[in-house]
């Protein structure tokens, strides 16, 4: 029953650590999508004269960097806590 209930924990512990790179995973692409479409947005705002287009991909592209950072720490985060458990 104890070999068990230490498989069993074993797998909830792969689990979570599966979803937790998932997350990190999305996150960090997500974040480069909208640097992307930050860029993009303020490159038509330049080519068309459009001060507030251009605003609003400087915001896109800063709330992209914080996501994807937001990403990498998550999956820092995770192998530390990974390297720990051995």
């Amino acid at each position: 029953m104890n070999n068990f209930k230490n498989e069993s924990n074993k797998a909830k512990d792969i689990m979570h650590d599966a979803s937790k790179k998932l997350d990190s995973a999305n996150n960090q692409f997500q974040g480069k999508m909208n640097q992307v479409k930050g860029d993009i947005k303020m490159d038509i705002g330049k080519l068309t004269d459009n001060p507030k287009l251009q605003a609003k991909g400087l915001v896109d592209k800063a709330s992209g960097i914080a996501q994807e950072t937001k990403g990498k720490i998550q999956e820092s985060v995770a192998e530390v806590k990974h390297n720990l458990k051995k």
